[in-house]
């Protein structure tokens, strides 16, 4: 269970990074609130799974 949690731990971090570097892309308004509105679920089920796990482990 651990490697799987720093697995998701790892993940959320290259996550954050990709969120930094699509700051500097200027997407369209509409291409903006998709990509925010589909990284947020992401994060939310990714956040989901870890809890998951630190209960199981």
């Amino acid at each position: 269970m651990k490697g799987v949690l720093k697995a998701y731990g790892k993940a959320l971090e290259k996550e954050s990074q990709v969120m930094k570097e699509l700051e500097e892309v200027k997407p369209s308004a509409i291409e903006k609130a998709l990509i925010v509105k589909l990284l947020k679920e992401h994060l939310i089920i990714e956040s989901d799974m870890i809890a998951t796990y630190k209960k199981l482990a």
